[in-house]
């Protein structure tokens, strides 16, 4: 999202992105933005570099005359509003969590109290949050209250095509593929997308499970015990190119923000079959454009149906595709935060200045 909204905004506006890289970063980073996007590496991914990125960061933005910087994630939104506390010129402050990190359920009751004290610190510095799901924009106004926090959800660059393939989406596939992608974290759950392939390959052998994506080597060596293919990480065009081919989409995240993920699932033309998370039910409809699960028992039991039902799978993938391009195309989303610039900026021109 964050490549995708700033290489648009870079038709418009000067842009420039300061990046931090970590072990899953692309190698070639300059491969993700558009040739107007100007890069910058601040290294902050140790607690011993945050000094020194802060004090760049604030120089970069008073020697740029920049008019809006925008954070991406909850450790960019915390240092970054750190580092632009007290400005002697007017900056606005875009704040986009991306799944703000109090909604996390891999740490307990004391550590999400935590993140909230320290989102509250922040808030020291007037910014603007932008929630990217109804679920996640409900989490910051009930434990932020009186921040300004605008929804913009997700969106993914749709194929111009999309409109006809409709008419020839039909669900489940006769490759019968369960595909899922995303990084082998506690996040994502992998462990139970193991557990689904376990229980779902002695009544149908003939399925075949794979997980796009890397990360944890347990979690690695979990899945492939249970026989699923992890793949790693594909570029776009191919992982895109792995939806097609599969049969049904299945999400066993244990918390989202908006996954994008699942809007790229129902651009293929996929059944879903999501855990009962945020950011996971603000896309499916239980149902209506796909089963939301609980357990792995349900799980199972859904997933079967949409195997072996073709009539079900078709519904939901018709029922998902209806409202597709209004809700989710990036040409609204750009709209929208095209929009929320002009209204948080305090001197918006056509030369304004931004970064991300």
């Amino acid at each position: 999202m964050a490549s995708a909204l700033a290489s648009e905004q870079a038709e418009r506006h000067e842009v420039e992105v300061a990046y931090s890289r970590r072990a899953e970063t692309p190698v070639s980073v300059r491969d993700s933005f558009s040739s107007g996007v100007r890069l910058v590496q601040l290294q902050m991914s140790a607690p011993k570099d945050w000094m020194g990125a802060l004090w760049r960061l604030r120089q970069r933005v008073d020697s740029n005359a920049t008019d809006v910087v925008i954070l991406h994630s909850s450790l960019a939104g915390f240092l970054g509003r750190l580092a632009l506390l007290g400005l002697r010129r007017p900056v606005a402050i875009v704040y986009i969590p991306h799944c703000i990190s109090f909604m996390r359920r891999d740490v307990g009751a004391f550590k999400r109290w935590v993140f909230v004290a320290l989102e509250r610190i922040a808030c020291v510095t007037p910014s603007t949050y932008v929630a990217c799901s109804e679920s996640e924009q409900a989490r910051i106004r009930s434990w932020l209250p009186g921040v300004k926090c605008w929804l913009v959800e997700n969106a993914v660059h749709l194929d111009p095509d999309w409109r006809l393939q409709k008419q020839t989406a039909s669900g489940a596939k006769p490759g019968r593929m369960v595909i899922s992608v995303g990084q082998l974290r506690a996040q994502k759950n992998p462990a139970m997308f193991a557990k689904i392939a376990s229980a779902v390959s002695r009544t149908h052998p003939d399925v075949k499970f794979r997980w796009i994506g890397d990360g944890d080597l347990e979690l690695r060596q979990r899945l492939g015990d249970a026989g699923v293919d992890v793949v790693g990480w594909l570029p776009k065009a191919e992982v895109l190119g792995e939806l097609r081919g599969a049969s049904v989409y299945v999400s066993t995240s244990q918390w989202e923000g908006m996954p994008v993920s699942l809007i790229e699932a129902i651009a293929a033309g996929l059944p879903l079959l999501v855990s009962n998370c945020d950011g996971n039910v603000d896309v499916v409809r239980h149902g209506e454009s796909g089963f939301v699960f609980d357990n792995v028992d349900e799980a199972v039991r859904y997933l079967t149906l949409l195997l072996d039902d073709a009539s079900i799978s078709k519904a939901f993938v018709a029922n998902a595709w209806d409202g597709l391009g209004a809700r989710f195309s990036f040409d609204g989303y750009a709209m929208k935060m095209e929009a929320l610039l002009q209204a948080v900026v305090a001197r918006p021109t056509s030369a304004n200045r931004s970064l991300g």
